[in-house]
């Protein structure tokens, strides 16, 4: 098919490239660029074909591009042919040869009409209506960061178990070498005509967890891989940092009816792209293409499964678009930080479950959202909850997703789930060490383990745990810190911040973890500069409030740790643990005992992660130690440090 335009540009422009194709096909316009062109293929030739059919060439000129030899040969041709039209991405003139011909400055919404106009006159036809450029997008927020930090870590090990899917390892042999079958998911550029990252967002997730599941590729996590969204880096850049041999990167465009995607598998080495593939289908192919997405990309890298164990582990579960759908929205409120009330994304979840009732997933993640929004440590709390519904329906879930379980690893997380929310942490260590075993590179099941494991007390446990975890994924040092530090390896945990790589330091998550655990071993001027550096990061005042009442507390300054506590914290744990710092005692014990259930769950569970917390006020939490067997500590202290004692006379 003869296309309507031909854009020539330079790959550096690439994510404005995008943009700009997704405004011309709206527009109705046929677009050909060399995202067309299969790995494999002739490119000089495709390319030298499609420019001389093409109805209009516009060559989109940039800073870049016009030292591009490809692209003054491509506007050569068509300034000969008479079907150049120009723009310029950022203000920058055409080079010399090309300065008669008028470039469009693109930098401004008349840009978008003034070009409509130049096709126009073009290939014929009348200027469709332009809506205004879209609003700039709020900043997410640290949501998704915050609930990867385990103040009770094993119910945040829960929490990670969703947002990774269960994923399998990415360990050292990716690191140290790129393993060929080794992949990072970029998150995919949103080009909607109305906002819809959480559809962009959640579609590349959910491949990314889909080809997590193959046993032999190595799939970086998709945390970090997120890290990216705004590709300043090169492709061979990234690969590097994330110790991947290949990216998949790619664009959706979704409206009322149809769904278009765009992706690229790149070779992170070269930077040379190995295939491209437009989908554009009905909005109710969404998952279809997932699968597809996620197939093909599997097959490219040679994995060694067969083409019915690969469809079946790439298998999302559901055919229902709009059960689909309404748990991305769910993934993305809570993972998002849309809304600070987790009853927005049950609400979601209710939805999915009410869809499609046979989908396992969406059982089991709603019971993990409800076990973490009833958790005094988790800050995905359902607001104003009524525990007793909740409860009944955590339950309902766990039965529903007994049934509709479709694999031993889907049946033992519902399972675990049972257990730990009745509090039987034996049991739910013994599930939890069987994946283990029938899973031994799966990281976040080694996390979880570790997690309940110095809840039971059994921290030398903990800590090897942990220490395996950190073997299979050494790229995620603010997870390996945190868990060696609850296990109460200290000095392993500060060995393990500073053996950290440069590329890994500069994430709120790490400077929070870290700054304990040099703490923990006296280095408090190293824990000062750390706390410094929060200044750098979007966070909650809560978390600063914690790092600077423990660094002060540290220093022997209880004046400014009083000052910093006396802000209104809004989770029950921060208050909690601000007070004990402070030696108010009583007080702290008056902040928990509203969480002393007699019933499940039981949330102050959570709290013995903590060296300094005392059971024995709390008789509903002593009950379930006592038939859980886990002794009462021997001793309780800080690390980092109480403040000193308050001067007499005052609190």
């Amino acid at each position: 098919m003869v296309a309507d335009v031909f854009l020539s540009y330079s790959r550096a422009d690439q994510s404005r490239i995008e943009q700009l194709v997704a405004t011309l096909e709206e527009a109705g316009y046929s677009v050909w660029w060399d995202r067309h062109i299969d790995g494999g293929a002739e490119f000089s030739a495709d390319i030298e074909r499609e420019l001389r059919s093409a109805k209009s060439v516009i060559v989109a000129w940039s800073k870049e591009s016009i030292a591009s030899r490809w692209v003054r040969d491509e506007a050569g041709e068509a300034l000969e042919a008479g079907k150049l039209i120009a723009i310029s991405l950022d203000g920058t003139a055409p080079p010399l040869g090309f300065k008669q011909i008028h470039a469009t400055d693109m930098r401004g919404h008349d840009g978008e009409i003034d070009l409509k106009r130049s096709l126009v006159n073009k290939l014929g036809g009348s200027i469709a209506p332009t809506a205004p450029p879209p609003a700039t997008p709020v900043k997410r927020s640290t949501k998704a960061a915050l609930l990867a930090i385990p103040l009770a870590a094993a119910i945040s090990a829960l929490g990670f178990w969703v947002w990774e899917g269960g994923s399998a390892s990415y360990g050292t042999e990716a690191s140290q070498q790129q393993n060929d079958k080794s992949i990072a998911v970029l998150p995919f550029r949103d080009l909607s005509a109305e906002p819809q990252n959480w559809f962009s967002d959640g579609l590349a997730q959910e491949i990314s967890a889909a080809l997590s599941r193959t046993p032999d590729l190595k799939v970086a996590p998709i945390a970090e891989s997120f890290r990216f969204r705004e590709r300043q880096q090169s492709m061979s850049d990234i690969g590097g940092e994330l110790g991947v041999a290949h990216v998949l990167d790619g664009s959706v465009r979704r409206s009322e009816d149809r769904i278009v995607v765009d992706i690229e598998l790149i070779d992170a080495q070269s930077g040379d792209r190995l295939f491209t593939q437009r989908y554009d289908r009905p909005l109710a192919d969404t998952i279809t293409v997932q699968e597809e997405i996620a197939t093909r990309v599997a097959r490219a890298l040679n994995t060694a499964l067969d083409p019915a164990a690969l469809s079946g582990l790439i298998d999302s579960g559901t055919n229902s678009v709009d059960a689909y759908e309404a748990f991305l929205r769910a993934q993305d409120i809570t993972f998002g930080g849309e809304n600070d009330n987790g009853q927005a994304a049950l609400e979601q979840y209710r939805r999915a479950q009410t869809l499609d009732p046979g989908w396992s997933r969406a059982h089991i993640t709603a019971a993990e959202h409800i076990l973490l929004g009833l958790s005094v440590s988790s800050i995905a709390s359902i607001i104003d909850a009524d525990r007793a519904a909740l409860s009944a329906e955590f339950n309902r879930n766990i039965d529903a997703a007994a049934r509709t379980s479709r694999n031993a690893n889907e049946r033992d997380t519902a399972l675990h789930l049972r257990h730990y929310f009745n509090g039987d942490l034996n049991a739910a260590l013994r599930v939890i060490t069987r994946v283990t075993q029938n899973n031994p590179e799966d990281v976040s099941s080694w996390r979880i383990k570790g997690g309940v494991e110095y809840l039971l007390n059994r921290h030398d446990a903990a800590a090897a745990s942990f220490a395996r975890a950190s073997a299979l994924e050494p790229e995620r040092p603010h997870l390996n810190i945190n868990g060696l530090y609850d296990a109460r390896a200290y000095e392993e945990a500060a060995a393990m911040h500073d053996a950290a790589p440069s590329n890994r330091r500069n994430s709120m998550l790490f400077v929070y973890q870290s700054h304990r655990a040099l703490l923990a071993v006296g280095r408090i001027e190293d824990a000062g500069r750390l706390a410094r550096e929060m200044d750098n990061y979007e966070k909650t005042r809560e978390l600063r409030a914690l790092v600077d009442i423990r660094q002060a507390c540290s220093e022997g300054d209880r004046e400014r740790a009083e000052e910093i506590a006396a802000m209104m914290f809004e989770w029950p744990n921060s208050t909690w643990q601000a007070l004990m710092h402070l030696g108010r005692t009583e007080e702290a014990v008056e902040v928990m005992r509203p969480f002393d259930f007699a019933e499940a769950p039981y949330p102050l569970l959570d709290l013995l992660a903590y060296p300094f917390f005392d059971p024995r006020p709390y008789p509903n939490l002593m009950a379930v130690m006592e038939r859980q067997n886990i002794p009462v500590p021997d001793r309780f202290f800080f690390n980092p440090p109480a403040c000193p004692p308050a001067k007499v006379g005052t609190q």
